[in-house]
């Protein structure tokens, strides 16, 4: 999905202030787009045309979310994972998968939804059984990240025909949030740390840690994701504890165990 190319052009790629200031020298960035971990918001004629925005959907747990496994509880998974069939086989759904959870949080899984407004996307989870008995909900976010999400798998897919199997990999989703000390610093000191965290995140991209990446715009609790090949969620954690803007408390995290086919994301 040529991640380092999108990394590394786009004139906000480094998420700080001192980005904004490198590509609009008399703007003054504010403190939410310091969270940003890593593309440009918006669209511009330097921008590549294979970053696009997608319907970013987190799943949680609904009001009637419970533990237990009834009769009536699998019939209702059965018709969620038929919904998702129908979903990606419509093409709106390219990515979908349980996410194992850090502690004391409600994340169940994850929806990507493509080439569909936040209205769109809303519609088309709300024809999920689960969604509509109140086991689940959906919290959505725009992502702005490669155009490529899913086309490996669909392709793969097509090739093989009724022989297709799905391979299901486990990779680790991080959520970047504002931290403690956001705020827009000195340009000399944004300078400095926007350089740092540019080469942390090249360092990720050469040695393949790092899968997909972008940020959510349009405002929310979270600032952006990275989804990486780590290995597991420790070792996840302890790379992303390097970045700059985490080491000084301009951004916060969670990382979650996400499962999704293999080649929808790699």
């Amino acid at each position: 999905m040529q991640l380092r190319s999108i990394f590394l052009a786009l004139p906000l790629i480094c998420s700080l202030p001192a980005c904004a200031q490198e590509a609009a020298p008399k703007a003054t960035a504010s403190p939410a787009a310091a969270a940003q971990p890593t593309l440009a918001p918006q669209a511009t004629p330097d921008r590549p045309p294979d970053v696009i925005t997608y319907q970013f959907g987190l799943i949680r747990k609904g009001p009637r979310w419970t533990p237990e496994r009834t009769p009536e509880t699998q019939k209702i998974q059965e018709g969620h994972m038929a919904n998702i069939n129908r979903l990606a086989e419509a093409g709106s759904l390219v990515a979908a998968g349980p996410v194992e959870a850090a502690e004391a949080s409600d994340l169940r899984g994850i929806f990507v939804f493509k080439g569909v407004s936040r209205d769109e996307a809303r519609k088309l989870a709300d024809s999920d059984p689960a969604v509509q008995a109140g086991r689940l909900r959906l919290e959505f976010l725009d992502f702005v990240g490669t155009a490529g999400i899913g086309r490996r798998y669909r392709e793969e897919r097509a090739k093989a025909g009724a022989a297709f199997k799905d391979e299901m990999v486990q990779y680790q989703l991080v959520l970047f949030k504002p931290g403690r000390h956001l705020q827009a610093g000195e340009a000399s000191e944004n300078a400095t740390l926007g350089q740092l965290r540019r080469s942390w995140m090249e360092s990720l991209l050469k040695q393949g840690q790092v899968l997909l990446a972008g940020p959510f715009t349009g405002g929310g609790a979270y600032t952006g994701l990275f989804v990486m090949n780590a290995g597991s969620r420790e070792a996840a954690e302890a790379l992303i504890k390097e970045d700059p803007t985490v080491k000084t408390n301009r951004a916060a995290y969670e990382v979650h165990g996400w499962w999704v086919a293999r080649g929808v994301v790699d």
